[in-house]
């Protein structure tokens, strides 16, 4: 730790989250930041919490690769309303509403049919995480 540090990114990986209860009390210790790179265990779970719930920020990556898969792209969690909101505006070219644009944005939307694809796995989830782990097992 520096004094120019400013968050902890802990990884959670294979399907396996981080030790969150050492990290959550370094982070206090410091007071940092704690954003999840969740890219890897959506659905992986900490002491019964899914992963995600215990940092300000967890990212999420839904590549083909992944246990919920869209073919490309993510989702950003968070608790903070006023930090959603801010995303939403960051992620639809900086547009508060249709042509009001109030701040540098990117295009960052997901198109329908990724969407489609996403959510209709989201209810079998449990099962390809399972299916996954049976796999590496093998």
């Amino acid at each position: 730790m520096t004094s120019k540090s400013v968050a902890i990114e802990p990884v959670h990986v294979f399907g396996q989250a981080a030790e969150m209860e050492h990290i959550c009390e370094i982070a206090e210790r410091y007071n940092l930041h704690l954003v999840e790179d969740a890219a890897e265990a959506i659905g992986a779970e900490y002491h019964g919490t899914k992963v995600g719930n215990t940092g300000e920020f967890a990212c999420f990556s839904t590549y083909a690769t992944k246990n919920l898969h869209t073919g490309e792209g993510g989702f950003i969690a968070t608790n903070d309303d006023e930090a959603a909101a801010s995303l939403r505006i960051l992620r639809n070219q900086g547009q508060k509403g249709k042509y009001l644009h109030v701040k540098l944005g990117y295009n960052y939307r997901m198109t329908e049919i990724a969407a489609a694809i996403g959510e209709a796995q989201i209810k079998m989830l449990d099962n390809l995480i399972q299916g996954r782990i049976k796999t590496q097992a093998a």
